[in-house]
């Protein structure tokens, strides 16, 4: 017991070791949208914008890194603000905007895409799901972001979750058995 109470201290004490720094976002009016979401790729090989066309390049980014493919939500295309934030030394920033992409939609956008004119960027949403936030410093220089800011759309995505296999779950149930079997052995023992 007392080999197991020192594990778990040591495990805890690592887990706040190792946890990432991160601050707020900010706009300029104080609004927290959360953290800079993860830049994950950019192309300019689409045929179109059609949201097909969109979730097949997501799909096939996300399969080539061994993640679960997406579901198409929704295009924002209508007056969609692109919103200034602040740094952390309270100065309006030149490179994190943020826009709101909260919808009535059930669904959650764990992916979204950024689409400036001929250009589109793939980003996961980790930090706040009603918040865009994307850093234009990750970006191509001929995105022209922030130079001539144009942002066409922002397309939301949700992941599908995968459902374990049968198979899976019966070798999961076995080892579960085999450590009550192990457990009840030692204690009658």
């Amino acid at each position: 017991m007392k080999k197991f109470v020192s594990y778990a201290l040591a495990s805890l004490l690592l887990s706040f070791g190792l946890s990432s720094n991160s601050y707020a976002i900010l706009l300029t009016d104080g609004t927290d949208v959360g953290s800079v979401d993860l830049y994950l790729t950019v192309t300019d090989t689409l045929a179109n914008s059609n949201p097909l066309t969109e979730e097949a390049f997501v799909d096939q980014y996300l399969v080539s890194e061994s993640l679960d493919p997406v579901d198409f939500i929704i295009k924002l295309e209508e007056d969609l603000p692109v919103l200034e934030t602040l740094t952390a030394e309270n100065v309006v920033s030149t490179d994190v905007y943020a826009v709101d992409i909260s919808t009535d939609l059930t669904a959650v956008a764990d992916y979204f895409i950024v689409k400036n004119s001929t250009y589109w960027a793939l980003y996961e949403n980790i930090a706040d799901v009603d918040w865009a936030v994307f850093d234009v410093t990750d970006l191509r220089a001929d995105m022209n972001l922030p130079g001539d800011f144009t942002v066409s759309h922002i397309t939301l995505f949700d992941a599908t979750a995968s459902v374990p296999e049968p198979g899976m779950l019966a070798v999961f149930g076995a080892g579960l058995v085999g450590l009550g079997f192990a457990r009840r052995r030692r204690t009658a023992a």
